[in-house]
């Protein structure tokens, strides 16, 4: 007569072995995966602003000058939808829904927008920049902070103090695009404007100097 063999069951000890290595595996997989992921929106949104980069070029191929950017309305009529749309854009489901903020050309604040608060209402800040290359479109969605949506104008109803953005998406005037991290302010903020955000990023390229 055959005996029947005994099946060996796992004991607790080896099953809790197997689920710490599953657990190290995943920690180490996971961080990796959601870097890859960010890297695959950044590379996307670097490749619509290079887009945008030619366009704005050949509107400005007759002046030459940078400064002769369109004002934002003209400016969506002329760069459109789609390579306006930031994939990281939390802010908006996607590239057909408006952006409700006068200083954005869909997900990206554009530097000849109304970003400046004044007694007139808002206005285009875009003359305080100081010389070529400058910062023409920028992307917040790729700060470690998630912004609330609001038109962060000085003067205007924006949410509650919100942090200065640190890490920012910049497109400037000579076509290259960069990762930026923004120095701090030098002076007292009053938080997220578009206006003094742009000027600090300006202040990166002369520092370069």
């Amino acid at each position: 007569m055959n005996t029947p063999k005994k099946v060996r069951a796992f004991t607790m000890v080896e099953l809790l072995v197997v689920i710490a290595i599953i657990g190290v595996i995943a920690g180490i997989l996971i961080p990796t995966l959601g870097g890859a992921k960010k890297a695959s929106l950044r590379t996307t949104s670097i490749n619509n602003l290079h887009q945008c980069y030619v366009a704005l070029a050949l509107y400005l191929d007759e002046s030459g000058n940078w400064r002769d950017l369109p004002d934002r309305t003209m400016a969506m009529k002329l760069l459109g939808t789609k390579i306006t749309y930031d994939p990281a854009d939390y802010w908006r489901a996607s590239a057909e829904q408006a952006s409700p903020f006068e200083a954005m050309v869909g997900s990206y604040g554009y530097a000849n927008s109304k970003v400046c608060g004044g007694s007139e209402g808002p206005v285009s800040c875009f003359p305080l920049l100081k010389r070529p290359p400058a910062p023409m479109l920028v992307s917040v969605f790729y700060d470690d902070f998630k912004f609330e949506p609001g038109p962060y104008i000085l003067g205007s109803e924006i949410p509650d103090f919100v942090p200065h953005p640190k890490k920012v998406l910049t497109l400037w005037a000579d076509g290259h695009t960069k990762l930026e991290t923004v120095p701090e302010p030098p002076g007292p903020t009053v938080g997220f404007t578009w206006s003094e955000l742009f000027i600090d990023i300006d202040r990166i390229q002369q520092r370069s100097e």
